[in-house]
């Protein structure tokens, strides 16, 4: 539960980046697809 809040919070910081880093972009796919089965 508390996971999911932090990712949450976390969402609205890495949308802020990446609109500054279009590279950003690849690491966050791939860091995705790492995490998801994890959930």
């Amino acid at each position: 539960m508390g996971s999911l809040f932090s990712l949450k919070i976390q969402d609205v910081s890495l949308m802020q980046y990446l609109k500054g880093n279009r590279k950003a972009w690849t690491f966050t796919v791939f860091g995705v697809m790492v995490i998801e089965p994890g959930l």
